[in-house]
């Protein structure tokens, strides 16, 4: 039989007045399960059904205290406010979400660095649900001020995070969703709360870690290059090389430069100097 968790408030709207007021998503299995059906979240609505639909089968999974880190983070994407003065442009409309996902250290990636950092099932619908109400508030901000938003940088971070809670929840031995007509599988591990010790995450994070050190090898020239022809939402050419490297590296892994990408854009000549 279907279980649906306990109900729960919406992830409150990141203002209290204005045209933004009503943009509120609950962190609700059922609730997100529609919400990702919808034409706006067509890129991640087959990742987010695998995830949602998986923890439908265990929402008491593993039930715990999430990491202090990971609920400053919550409350950093949730709390934001969309008022222009408050950002650089480049932080804003159809990058909006930048700023809460990359600001300081407190990164998607330097958070949830297990199931332990969510601690349950609720944590990571919050999670979702916040990156959910990003992506509207970056859509609506667009309409608004009569900007396109056909690629809202806010859906690669929904993606990075659905990418994220997926691979955790599977190293810690949560069941999945096979389809209608398909048993769960069994638990990759006994005890839910201790992830395996071939946790994917792990392998994840590896991979991360070797793209940062091949991004160092370009000049911020060459990496407002890739930002560009990948249009992954950033215009701004006052931004740090760091900055624009964690832009990268927090995009999705169909955006990530490859070894000899990297190769390439290192031959290419530049009147630049080497940042």
């Amino acid at each position: 039989m279907d279980q649906e968790l306990p109900s729960f408030q919406p992830v409150p709207s990141a203002v209290s007045k204005g045209p933004y007021q009503s943009i509120s998503v609950t962190p609700q299995i059922g609730s997100l399960l529609g919400l990702f059906e919808l034409p706006d979240f067509l890129s991640v609505s087959s990742l987010a059904s695998d995830v949602l639909s998986s923890m439908k089968m265990s929402p008491s999974f593993s039930t715990g205290e999430p990491s202090p880190s990971a609920l400053e983070l919550l409350n950093n994407i949730q709390s934001a406010d969309p008022h222009p003065d408050l950002y650089s442009e480049d932080d804003h409309g159809a990058s909006w979400g930048h700023a809460q996902y990359t600001s300081g250290s407190l990164t998607l990636t330097t958070v949830l660095l297990s199931w332990a950092s969510l601690g349950s099932v609720d944590t990571a619908l919050r999670f979702i649900a916040a990156g959910a109400q990003t992506v509207k508030m970056a859509k609506h901000i667009c309409f608004v001020d009569n900007l396109p938003d056909s690629s809202p940088l806010a859906l690669r971070y929904l993606q990075n995070t659905l990418e994220l809670i997926w691979s955790h929840w599977k190293a810690a031995g949560g069941p999945v969703f096979k389809g209608k007509s398909s048993a769960s599988l069994t638990p990759l591990s006994s005890s839910p709360s201790t992830p395996s010790s071939t946790n994917p995450s792990s392998v994840s994070q590896v991979a991360q870690e070797e793209l940062k050190i091949l991004l160092t090898k370009l000049t911020k020239s060459q990496l407002l290059t890739w930002i560009q022809d990948k249009k992954i939402g950033c215009k701004n050419k006052n931004i740090k090389k760091d900055d624009l490297a964690n832009i990268i590296v927090a995009a999705s892994s169909d955006l990530h430069p490859t070894e000899e990408d990297i190769n390439t854009l290192l031959e290419r000549p530049s009147k630049r100097k080497r940042v």
